[in-house]
């Protein structure tokens, strides 16, 4: 008999053998509070533009979460998006690529609108300011968002099945070294992907 809990905690550890994210070494981290979401054309869940109570502009890309891409404007982004459909075990959804990147275009589309409604009341930021690379016309920072409402931007987007546990660790605001908080937010995507919620409900 067929059992989904095995299957997908199975799914898991294989796919975790295939992407392995990296844990970075703790700088300090500089909290900014009273951060302001700046809608853009170009933002999804995990990286997007906030201003600081000074006015300062920056790019902002989430510590341990990634959301699909729904902007695939190269062959980077299409690349990404694939191995991201293959990470979720959508591949071959309704039968058809296009069919499957339809689904996972939705679904980061659906990530960059959660946390822009997350991210409507001012937060607060932690960073230390790290490269976090990426597209060359934004310089982005790796960065821990803590919502107004006391909630980790990065797993909340996990639990609800917009991102997956994936990307650059390191210790967060609440002491968590940088294994530690990505054991978590793999605890958190296993629950996830056990209720199908979000993405997993097409595995």
């Amino acid at each position: 008999m067929w059992n989904k809990k095995l299957f997908l905690t199975g799914l898991l550890t294989v796919v975790a053998g295939f992407f392995q994210p990296t844990v970075r070494a703790a700088e300090a981290l500089v909290k900014l509070e009273l951060c302001e979401f700046v809608p853009t054309d170009w933002a999804d869940g995990d990286s997007f533009q906030i201003k600081t109570p000074e006015g300062a502009l920056q790019t902002v890309r989430l510590y341990g979460a990634d959301c699909m891409e729904w902007h695939v404007r190269n062959m980077n982004d299409s690349t990404r998006l694939s191995s991201q459909r293959r990470y979720f075990g959508i591949s071959g959804f309704g039968g058809s690529a296009k069919t499957s990147i339809d689904l996972a275009k939705s679904m980061g589309s659906n990530a960059a609108s959660e946390t822009a409604r997350l991210l409507s009341k001012p937060f607060t930021v932690h960073t230390a300011y790290a490269d976090a690379r990426g597209d060359a016309r934004y310089q982005r920072i790796y960065a821990f968002i803590t919502t107004a409402d006391g909630a980790d931007l990065a797993e909340h987007l996990v639990k609800l099945g917009l991102a997956r546990a994936f990307g650059v660790y390191r210790e967060s605001p609440n002491g968590k070294s940088g294994k530690e908080y990505q054991e978590h937010l793999r605890d958190v995507e296993l629950l996830a992907a056990k209720t199908g919620v979000g993405a997993w409900e097409n595995t």
